[in-house]
């Protein structure tokens, strides 16, 4: 079974536990999240070139602040693409609530309401149903 492993990354503590193990190639990271996976890994394997390769300590130090920068970057851009699938997500409900409640309404102006705002969250485009709201009025 593939089970995640629930740790807790953003503790400097266990982060940097985590980075000596990887560095001494006794971590075993294949079941972290795969931002995690890539830079524990790539961390593991600038350790065992260190080790093995007679790397300059001072050429590896340099690289691992390069992975952990790559690291954060892509940390920051998942997070990114997390929240922004939380809130389509969101806004499929909210449209699928509103396009049930369609159903039930008799008034023609009430359905409009409910339909402009199902399309302003389906287009993600904030403002929508009140800019046609005034260019309906004009």
């Amino acid at each position: 079974m593939n089970h995640r492993i629930n740790l807790n990354f953003s503790d400097s503590k266990t982060f940097a536990t985590l980075e000596g193990k990887a560095i001494d190639g006794v971590l075993d990271y294949k079941n972290f999240p795969p931002v995690e996976y890539k830079y524990f890994s790539r961390l593991s394997k600038l350790g065992y070139l260190n080790r093995h390769s007679g790397w300059d300590k001072n050429l590896c130090e340099e690289k691992q602040k390069d992975l952990l920068l790559e690291y954060k970057e892509e940390k920051a851009d998942s997070e990114k693409f997390l929240n922004l699938s939380k809130h389509i997500q969101e806004n499929i409900k909210l449209g699928n609530e509103l396009n049930r409640k369609i159903y039930t309404l008799s008034d023609k102006d009430k359905i409009l309401d409910c339909a402009l705002l199902i399309i302003e969250l389906i287009t993600n485009e904030n403002g929508f149903s009140d800019r046609i709201h005034r260019r309906i009025k004009e």
